[in-house]
């Protein structure tokens, strides 16, 4: 974000430039969550290894206790985090639930 602002001023130029990648935890009954990852174009991703489109218990936990954890401790740093880049799901109904 600091990069992308500075090469905005044009201080310094842009080292990246961001694909539009979004995640959300949307849940779909008490304990289960679906983390939808998709760009720009609505092209579904996923970080993790995971079907994205299969909702895991497990998703829910992040949801409670990780992600708001992970938002007021690491985006207000400045720091990059340095996540995997995500990879594009070919193949939606797979059976890797």
């Amino acid at each position: 974000m600091i990069d992308g602002l500075l090469a905005t001023m044009g201080v310094a130029s842009a080292g990246r430039e961001y694909d539009g990648c979004g995640s959300c935890p949307l849940t779909v009954a008490r304990g289960r969550v679906i983390l939808a990852e998709f760009r720009y174009d609505g092209e579904v991703v996923s970080t993790l290894p995971l079907n994205p489109t299969v909702s895991r218990a497990i998703y829910w936990q992040v949801k409670r206790r990780f992600l708001p954890w992970l938002y007021w401790h690491e985006p207000l740093t400045g720091r990059d985090l340095r996540l995997p880049s995500p990879e594009p799901r070919a193949r939606l109904a797979s059976a890797d639930a």
